[in-house]
């Protein structure tokens, strides 16, 4: 995804748009000389991590130890994927539109550890989508078309949950969920596209499906200046009456952001659907920034950066490393003071007095909350800040993340037989957990800065792992409770359910 959104897309788009691919750009040669130096990385941690037995034997180790045990390998049935969504939704509602109502429009939290954990389980609202996938072996006695009208319907109340946030990730996450996971099963040969049956028809839909994207993103576009200042339910309304009543009005935003006048996204690719899919406009943005900062200013970019990753670390663990004779973390320091962990770094590189070599210098505050305002959008790119901060040395940051990357995700899969046993068992070659988080772990890569590998590293994976397990055990707890336990095939070694063996044999 990362060489995809920074290279891959901006070649065809730009080409597409008819504009060569340094258009817009400030400091073209410098930013695609990082990300060609970047990849290169990635590729020589790949090639180095998979040529290195003793990671294969980690990552059987690690199924055969701990993910296989506690069932994280395990496909949950249809009702169990269905009330891992409906947790996941009302922890959405609560994060999205309470929080956010509480925080003024900002959906930072740096509250309790219950909100910290309510944050974590957002992800898992988008686990109904991946029913229109053969997954799970309840899915054997549901027809596509049941699948997929539950799936339309559910989709329904994600979208409005995602204008009432005002966040387009969150309106076409599910799409991505549904994509990420295809392309895997496609490419690992469990799922076999046939070209009139599948292909076919979503050609014929995709035109449609991509004008209505694009003015939903076009009509959240509009309606986000004013997400600070109304509440949740009401953005959700006002974006509803830009899509329906008051359509006259996305005129003005269509045209800025086709023209390539919008400056906080639409500059380089201008198309309102892929606009911030493209990434190399903002790493480009942030490099120009972080080239403009001084010595004592990329001095304190690095303390904010400290103070981001450690906002990573439980408040116990702090205090321990808070202790004089350890010295790792200031004496009182806390995670939820102003300016630790709630401000972007992107903007903070600004508010240090680095400047746009287009837009020179930008007024950015910070007020009593440590929030900054002004010209803060489109500012974040690990480049600029990871350059900025600690030179070429940022590459070691990004590299480990990308090992880490690939271990937790090669954990995640396991290929199964399905020739070899007459039996069946209920263990996915895919691991749910990471199909629900496939578009997290998919643009790790592109983080907006280098406290976000760290958070990655030291903590994402684990929490992944933790939040899914607890949250699958205990509604298949419930869902057995309601509904009583259905009576389930097994086989002496793991192996896909096929739709045969679950005719034969029952759910």
């Amino acid at each position: 995804m990362f060489s995809l959104t920074t290279t891959g897309l901006p070649i065809v788009l730009m080409l597409l748009q008819g504009d060569p691919i340094t258009f817009g750009l400030e400091v073209p040669v410098a930013t695609f000389s990082h990300l060609f130096v970047c990849q290169i990385v990635v590729l020589l941690v790949h090639i180095g991590y998979r040529n290195m037995k003793i990671w294969r034997n980690w990552e059987d180790g690690l199924r055969a130890t701990v993910l296989r045990p506690l069932g994280l390998l395990e496909a949950p049935l249809w009702k169990e994927v269905i009330g891992i969504g409906a947790l996941g939704f009302a922890s959405s509602v609560y994060v999205l539109v309470f929080v956010r109502d509480q925080n003024a429009g900002t959906l930072q939290i740096t509250g309790s550890i219950l909100d910290k954990f309510v944050q974590g389980l957002i992800p898992l609202a988008y686990a109904p989508f991946l029913l229109l996938l053969p997954l799970t072996p309840g899915q054997s006695r549901q027809s596509f078309i049941w699948r997929l009208g539950f799936v339309i319907l559910y989709t329904l109340p994600i979208l409005f949950l995602a204008l009432a946030a005002n966040t387009r990730t969150l309106a076409f996450l599910g799409v991505a969920t549904i994509g990420i996971g295809l392309f895997l099963m496609v490419l690992s040969g469990d799922i076999r596209l046939d070209l009139k049956k599948n292909c076919l028809p979503g050609l014929i839909l995709l035109p449609v499906a991509l004008l209505v994207a694009g003015d939903i993103a076009i009509a959240m576009r509009a309606a986000r200046d004013q997400r600070t200042d109304i509440s949740a339910l009401d953005e959700a309304k006002e974006t509803l009456k830009l899509l329906t009543v008051k359509r006259d009005e996305l005129k003005n935003p269509r045209n800025e952001m086709l023209g390539g006048n919008d400056d906080s996204e639409a500059w380089y690719v201008t198309s309102p659907l892929f606009s911030r899919v493209v990434c190399a406009q903002f790493q480009d943005r942030a490099l120009a920034v972080g080239l403009d900062i001084n010595d004592e200013e990329k001095k304190a970019l690095r303390r904010v950066e400290k103070e981001h990753v450690l906002e990573a670390l439980p408040n116990p663990l702090l205090k321990l490393l808070g202790d004089s004779r350890i010295g790792v973390v200031d004496e009182g320091f806390d995670k939820n003071e102003v300016n630790v962990g709630g401000c972007s770094i992107g903007g903070y590189m600004v508010y240090l007095g680095g400047a746009s070599r287009s837009h020179g210098p930008q007024t950015v505050v910070m007020d009593e909350h440590g929030d900054l305002l002004g010209d803060v959008f489109a500012t974040g790119g690990f480049i600029g800040d990871g350059f900025a901060a600690y030179g070429w040395s940022y590459l070691l940051i990004f590299g480990a993340s990308a090992f880490v990357l690939f271990l937790f995700c090669d954990s995640l899969y396991s290929p199964a037989s399905i020739g070899e046993s007459e039996g069946c068992s209920h263990e996915a070659s895919f691991a749910m957990v990471g199909l629900i988080n496939g578009f997290t772990v998919a643009t790790v890569l592109s983080a907006e800065g280098m406290a976000d590998f760290i958070w990655f590293i030291v903590r994402q994976p684990l929490q992944m792992l933790l939040t899914y397990c607890f949250v699958f055990w205990v509604i298949r707890f419930l869902t057995q409770t309601l509904f009583g336990k259905p009576t389930r095939c097994r086989a002496t070694r793991p192996s896909l359910c096929n739709d045969a063996t679950l005719a034969r044999r029952g759910d």
